[in-house]
């Protein structure tokens, strides 16, 4: 089976991490594959590392390899050690204490599923050919084919899988003068989506907790925060767009979600949609989707102009 790369992440179970490809195949249909057995791992270099991590319980083990050192012109290779770990996620804090105790890290900084897509040479929107296996049970994950992989490489091709897209906005109207909407404070008031498939007949609609020609009312903010996630996981878009949507509206939504007690769920797995601050600009994560900000797309291309 072939099928094109849109999204990775990875899940635990049992305590072991299992990489998670979103994709979706020639037929357009949505697939998600997974991959046991890819392991954690970063290294050091430095005396007694047995000893110094003794008390690391998050270590699988530990193995002598040889690589080129980063810096500088290197003729021959270097000793290193391996450091090969259980939970990807607590690779930041064992980085930490061997840095503490002298050692000198390397790679402990890549996350897991970069680490992954890395070692075997994928990048997003590839394809790929796989190997793969009966067997696999799960509830979380909302796709329409789910598959184990048991082998997997780049495949040559050249193309897209048909993609569906949703673009959407949001209005919000701040309840404390002329003060600029606040996400912790002030509703969201109408919702707006545009398709490029036709969606229920239409290629837009229009969400609003005021009545009006041409919307779909909704009688509370939480009612139409609701049917905006029933459109998304309806509809299933690839791809959600907007102008400065990673910046505004995915951080101002989830905010009312919270403040409305709500799960913000409407990726392709279960996993709650989280966003994170990155110095001056936020990062949204919407599992199994792509986000696509034209407003940071228009901004570094008139910066490359000028």
């Amino acid at each position: 089976m072939i099928f094109q790369i849109l999204d990775i992440d990875y899940t635990l179970v049992n305590e072991k991490p299992i990489i998670r490809i979103f994709g979706k195949t020639e037929s357009g249909e949505t697939i998600c594959g997974f991959v046991e057995g890819f392991e954690p791992y970063f290294y050091i270099s430095g005396d007694n590392i047995e000893e110094a991590l003794e008390d690391e319980g998050n270590v699988v083990r530990v193995e002598e390899v040889e690589k080129y050192f980063h810096l500088g012109y290197q003729t021959k290779k270097s000793k290193f050690h391996k450091i090969v770990l259980k939970n990807p996620a607590k690779t930041p804090e064992i980085r930490e204490r061997l840095i503490a105790k002298g050692f000198k890290v390397f790679e402990a900084d890549i996350p897991f599923k970069y680490r992954f897509m890395a070692d075997y040479d994928l990048k997003g929107m590839e394809w790929i050919e796989i190997e793969e296996e009966n067997g696999v049970n799960t509830t979380t994950v909302k796709t329409k084919k789910c598959v184990k992989i048991k082998k997997l490489k780049r495949f040559d091709k050249v193309g897209m899988v048909p993609l569906k897209h949703m673009a959407l906005d949001i209005e919000c109207v701040s309840l404390r003068g002329g003060e600029m909407p606040d996400g912790k404070k002030d509703p969201i008031i109408m919702i707006s989506f545009a398709f490029n498939e036709t969606y229920k007949g239409a290629k837009d609609m229009v969400l609003s907790t005021r009545p009006g020609e041409g919307v779909v009312y909704c009688e509370t903010e939480k009612d139409m925060l609701e049917s905006m996630v029933n459109i998304i996981m309806d509809f299933d878009p690839d791809t959600i767009s907007g102008y400065n949507i990673n910046n505004f509206d995915m951080p101002y939504i989830l905010d009312r979600m919270k403040d409305n007690e709500m799960f913000p769920n409407f990726g392709r797995c279960n996993k709650m949609v989280r966003t994170r601050q990155m110095m001056n600009r936020f990062k949204t994560n919407i599992i199994g989707r792509i986000i696509v900000d034209s407003f940071e797309l228009i901004k570094k291309d008139f910066s490359l102009k000028r």
